[in-house]
């Protein structure tokens, strides 16, 4: 057959000219085979590629199973490192244990001996992750991002190590950090210029390993990730831990009168039973003086009934917080913010007894508790042990109902205050070093412990370690503050339960944020406690509909440069008025609840234009958590 003849394969065939292959001649044709020596020649070339079109898959066949087979080489490789690695990780985590017994301690060959154990682990770490099969397998998709991050984290660890570890703790070798405190609470001075540079050796290669960490992506590995969680949590606890210290230990020594000065500092007991906006009324206060580190507690004395002294009380403060601010300290702490609550407090001790202070230490029985616990303090005032376990309740609670006069229940405050310190001055010297300053840094950030300097630069630096109770001009980290005072005259500050919380916020064409935020202020007597209560707890306003009732203030402080609109309430009995207070917007809020009744405040908060972080919550430290 003619093939021009096939008006079908003339239609397919290549365009003439085209570089292809002979077509082969129809089926049975004999000069299919016997044809000329070129066409013959041709159909062998063809043979020839067809040959070798069939066996290229299998060329890539072979080549792919060698690459598997290199591939899964490489893989069982990297997870026996791996798991070496994991190894080495728990061998870091026990050294740097070992490290911290040994700085406890004092014993400066163990010191030595486990930093430089400790190099040698987080070099022999970084050192795997640095090799070519490390390398390669960060390439992997997927997972290889995890080896990656794995690098990083060795790389990070070992600077970490030898930058700031090893030489912190050749600093510290041969003393005991737990040498810093004392018996009876002093403070040793030269071992705290030790530990401060330490610290500053510490702080910069912390500081980046953490911040190295919190970069990180999750890992694909949960396993892995959920340790990581931990990793991040630590450093980031730890890394602010430091970087605070860093700051603060070396202003401590003219603090904690170096070379031979004396300063003063006023120790007050905030009562939360009472509550007041900074925390709670100040029933009892007391003098404590500091020599070369070396700390003495005076009498604690209350302030019942003191109204001859004019503070500096301003009009709107007199408007929107307490009437009484002007002549009278117990209305101090009824300011939201504690540094203006504690320089009016300063200003009535130094009047009444005739010395200046340079600054005020506040604590409440909840604060009292736990570091009664820490240093297993316990005394015993008027038949009646007070410890770590039971000192927030007795304070706050039980006496009200033991004692029935206001002088009994003074005195027994007073003398459980001043027991108290005494008791624990006597053991803080036992407490873990490490502890106890997270403990302070807790309690600080609840404004459960609060402080405040006349010295400007240490009051600046009290606010930087969040312990001053101050409120927040930051506009770029907007803070809604919530303050809660009693104005039942009472002590029904034991069963205020009241809660905030922030809704979802919705980004302004301006830039600002508005949060839709409830506020609840629940009454938690029962009925039958309320009737059977001393009036003394119940109090006498006559404003209450009934001897149970609870007349609370709420202040509601917007973040700097914010407003706060739409308020509205519901349940208990309430009524409002705003203003500005200390140049934040505010409204004041009072609210009446029976027992087990709640008033509903909602509202919304609006930040500043400038505000880059989501809406944060400040709060009054209540007498009891009721979760």
């Amino acid at each position: 057959m003619d093939e021009t003849a096939n008006p079908t394969r003339q239609e397919d065939s290549p365009e003439e000219g085209a570089d292809q292959p002979p077509r082969p001649l129809p089926y049975g044709s004999a000069s299919q085979a016997y044809g000329q020596s070129g066409r013959r020649r041709r159909s062998n070339q063809t043979h020839r590629h067809k040959h070798t079109r069939r066996r290229w898959p299998f060329i890539a066949a072979g080549v792919l199973v060698v690459l598997v087979v290199a591939i899964g080489i490489c893989g069982a490789l990297l997870l026996n490192d791996a798991r070496s690695l994991k190894s080495e990780v728990a061998t870091y985590t026990s050294q740097l244990e070992e490290l911290r017994t040994a700085l406890l301690s004092g014993d400066g060959e163990s010191t030595s001996s486990v930093a430089k154990s400790l190099a040698v682990t987080a070099n022999n770490m970084k050192t795997k992750t640095d090799s070519a099969l490390w390398s390669a397998g960060a390439l992997a998709p997927i997972y290889g991002s995890d080896v990656a991050q794995a690098r990083q984290l060795t790389t990070a660890l070992d600077n970490l190590t030898s930058a700031g570890i090893v030489p912190a703790a050749e600093e510290l070798k041969g003393h005991r950090i737990q040498d810093l405190i004392q018996s009876g609470g002093s403070v040793n001075l030269d071992m705290l210029t030790l530990l401060s540079n330490a610290l500053s050796m510490l702080k910069d290669p912390l500081q980046s390993t953490s911040n190295t960490v919190n970069q990180m992506k999750p890992f694909h590995v949960q396993s892995i990730e959920d340790t990581m969680g931990k990793v991040r949590d630590g450093l980031s606890s730890t890394d602010t831990l430091v970087q605070e210290a860093s700051q603060f230990l070396p202003q401590l020594p003219e603090m904690l009168g170096a070379n031979g000065q004396t300063k003063t500092y006023l120790i007050v007991a905030l009562n939360n039973a009472e509550l007041r906006s900074s925390g709670g009324f100040p029933g009892s206060s007391g003098a404590l003086w500091v020599t070369d580190g070396a700390p003495t507690i005076g009498d604690f004395t209350t302030i019942a009934g003191r109204r001859d002294f004019i503070t500096d009380a301003t009009e709107e403060e007199m408007t929107l917080v307490d009437s009484g601010m002007n002549d009278n300290p117990g209305a101090a702490t009824a300011s939201p913010d504690f540094a203006r609550a504690a320089s009016l407090f300063a200003q009535s001790w130094e009047h009444y007894q005739g010395t200046s202070v340079d600054g005020v230490i506040a604590v409440d029985p909840n604060f009292l508790q736990s570091l009664m616990k820490a240093t297993a303090s316990s005394v015993i005032v008027d038949g009646v042990e007070v410890n770590g376990d039971n000192a927030a309740k007795t304070l706050m609670s039980d006496t009200y109902w033991r004692y029935s006069s206001n002088t009994e229940m003074d005195a027994f405050f007073a003398e459980t205050a001043a027991q108290a310190f005494s008791s624990i001055l006597g053991n803080i010297d036992k407490v873990d070093v490490f502890k106890l300053a997270e403990l302070l840094q807790q309690e600080g950030s609840q404004r459960r412990f609060q402080l405040w300097f006349k010295n400007a630069d240490q009051e600046a630096l009290v606010k930087s370690l969040g312990m001053s109770g101050s409120l927040s001009t930051d506009e770029e980290r907007p803070v809604l503050g919530v303050f809660t005072g009693d104005y039942t005259w009472s002590k029904m500050g034991w069963y205020n339960n009241t809660r905030t919380t922030i809704g979802e916020g919705v980004r302004n064409a301006d830039g600002s944020t508005t949060y839709d935020v409830t506020t609840t202020v629940t009454n938690e007597i029962s009925e039958a406690e309320a009737i059977a209560a001393p009036t003394y707890v119940t109090g006498g306003n006559p404003l209450k509909r009934d001897k149970g009732d609870m007349i609370s203030i709420v202040l509601l402080m917007a973040p700097a440069g914010g407003r706060i609109s739409d308020v509205q309430t519901s349940g208990g009995s309430a009524w409002f008025k705003d203003g500005t207070l200390y140049g934040f917007n505010m409204v004041h809020v009072e609210t009446n609840d029976n027992p087990q009744e709640t008033t509903t405040i909602t509202y919304k908060v609006t930040t500043a234009t400038t505000a880059a972080h989501a809406m944060t919550l400040q709060t009054t430290p209540l007498a009891r958590s009721f979760e």
